[in-house]
């Protein structure tokens, strides 16, 4: 079974090449085993499905906002706290090389 640690750091992403994306950056705040990870998840998504999205709207969320929330959620149910970090990119197409940092001043 794979899990992370109770002090692991890791960044939780998203996508697939040019829809690839950090959702955030964390710290385990305890031992995470993925698989009841996400039975805990999916059974509080579709609580909140039911509370907010579908009675109000009458519709789901969209992918992106379900991986929003996701993190949010990794926070408020305890599992984590969130890291403040920065992205180096390191540019190297064709025969140019540039670092560009991403984030400024967060």
């Amino acid at each position: 079974m794979s899990k992370f640690k109770k002090g692991d750091i890791f960044q939780v992403t998203t996508g697939r090449y040019d829809d690839y994306g950090v959702e955030c950056v964390a710290k385990a705040l305890k031992d995470i085993e993925l698989e009841k990870l996400q039975d805990h998840f999916k059974k509080d998504y579709e609580q909140y499905l039911e509370d907010y999205c579908i009675k109000k709207s009458n519709k789901r969320l969209n992918r992106y906002a379900k991986n929003n929330y996701f993190c949010d959620w990794l926070i408020s149910a305890g599992y984590v706290e969130r890291i403040k970090h920065r992205e180096m990119f390191l540019d190297n197409d064709g025969d140019e090389f540039k670092i560009e940092i991403f984030n400024e001043g967060e």
